[in-house]
């Protein structure tokens, strides 16, 4: 479902848009689509990292375990 929604550019912004359409030999509406979703990747789209990995290791002294167990 498409849902038509008006954007307001500056002659200046529309040469540019009409300039970037030209250059890739696209038509204006699909220059518009790319970019938009340019911006969106850029502002909204967290990149993904290599996680990282912390190790835990547990208690091995006696006096830090609770009273009454045993190793």
């Amino acid at each position: 479902m498409r849902h038509e929604t008006d954007i307001d550019l500056t002659q200046g912004e529309l040469e540019q848009l009409q300039r970037f359409a030209r250059e890739r030999g696209i038509s204006l509406e699909e220059a518009a689509a790319q970019l938009a979703q340019k911006s969106i990747t850029k502002y909204f789209v967290v990149p993904k990292k290599q996680g990282n990995v912390a190790l835990f290791r547990g208690l091995n002294r006696a006096n830090d375990r609770p009273s009454g167990e045993s190793k």
